[in-house]
């Protein structure tokens, strides 16, 4: 068995916060006393996760969808393990959206299965095409994995888009399983049929072939508690149910506890969240209007955008110099596997993104006089 280094993880882990001002966190921060209150509960009482009155109906209940249908898990990465392990055999592929965030092909190597890739093209702002999944599927192809809010450039796709995937998936005898990490962050816009406001289903809902892998971390700001769930097809997630009675048979008391308070208190927490990515946004899209050298495609939804540098291709060494010289960090991406971009992260004080980005565009000036 290979076993794939993640490098963007060892890369963030150094440098997340080791700069004056730092453009990379792509979650929102922890939240207060105020937001959240810790439960008062023994840490080490054994909880379980699964059925009636725990977790999996907080899930289920918050997302519209059937109980059976739910496994929590110790976060969306091992989520998405837990999918692999059960629907893949060695020399199974996997076919992953570019640019990616690396840890699907990562995880899809732990159990024996390589890794074809799909464009996300520039030129389309990233969306997520249908028609470029299927020209991809090959014989071998058993899951297809992407991202929706996309990272890294913050593009969402349609629920028809999803629903043409499940299509393609179903004609082909495969799954595809959508990343949706960033999804609470769409405000609830949608009408529904008696003309209430909806937050757009989960993937897994919208049609049978696909999964939806989500976490408390991105929207919530609870990434220190490692906990998640997946949602989906019945029978597959008994298999992954077997699986994590091996990987994890006893999920830890404490975060179980936090997270079901954090699902009793979604509404305000997607609040706050909606509050800071709103401001944010319009704080990026300020700053990236008038900095000189620096396109990309308008984030849609979430905390993150993903724009190109003009005359650097280096984005690697450009981050190094950044931090050492500017005192600003931004995620090279090479991580992405699109050098000659940066992801910037915008979850985060209105000032500290107007003065991020003045930093980037003097940086970036500096750099192109010096090489």
């Amino acid at each position: 068995m290979q076993i794939l280094p993640f490098d963007f993880m060892t890369w963030a882990k150094l440098h997340y916060f080791d700069s004056e001002l730092s453009l990379v966190p792509s979650g929102m921060p922890w939240p207060t006393s105020e937001d959240l209150q810790v439960p008062d509960i023994a840490p080490f009482e054994e909880v379980g996760c699964d059925g009636p009155q725990t977790l999996s109906e907080d899930v289920a209940r918050a997302y519209g969808v059937p109980l059976e249908g739910v496994l929590p898990c110790l976060g969306s990465t091992q989520a998405a393990h837990l999918l692999m392990t059960a629907l893949l055999d060695p020399g199974d592929e996997v076919l992953v959206e570019t640019p990616a965030y690396g840890v699907f092909a990562c995880t899809a190597a732990l159990v024996g299965a390589r890794c074809t890739q799909f464009v996300r093209r520039q030129e389309d702002g990233f969306a997520l095409d249908p028609a470029a999944i299927e020209a991809a599927i090959g014989p071998r192809t058993k899951l297809v994995v992407f991202t929706t809010v996309h990272n890294p450039s913050g593009r969402l796709a349609s629920a028809e888009t999803l629903h043409e995937i499940g299509e393609i998936c179903q004609r082909h005898g495969i799954w595809a399983l959508a990343s949706e990490v960033y999804l609470d962050f769409l405000e609830r816009s949608t009408i529904g049929p008696n003309g209430e406001a909806q937050q757009r289903r989960p993937a897994a809902a919208i049609h049978p072939r696909l999964f939806t892998s989500n976490s408390l971390t991105k929207v919530f700001g609870l990434g220190s508690v490692r906990l998640g769930w997946l949602i989906g097809d019945t029978a597959v997630m008994e298999r992954c149910r077997t699986a994590r009675e091996t990987l994890a048979p006893v999920l830890p008391a404490l975060p179980i506890a936090v997270g079901r308070e954090a699902l009793r208190r979604r509404d305000h927490l997607l609040g706050r969240a909606h509050r800071v990515a709103s401001v944010g946004r319009a704080t990026l899209n300020t700053a990236l209007a008038s900095a000189e050298g620096f396109e990309g495609p308008p984030p849609e939804v979430g905390i993150i955008s993903f724009v190109r540098v003009e005359g650097i291709e280096d984005t690697m060494r450009f981050t190094d110099y950044l931090r050492a010289e500017h005192g600003v960090g931004a995620s090279p991406g090479e991580f992405f596997g699109l050098p000659g971009w940066l992801r910037v992260g915008y979850g985060i004080a209105e000032e500290t993104i107007t003065e991020g980005w003045r930093r980037l565009g003097a940086g970036r000036t500096a750099w192109l006089q010096q090489h």
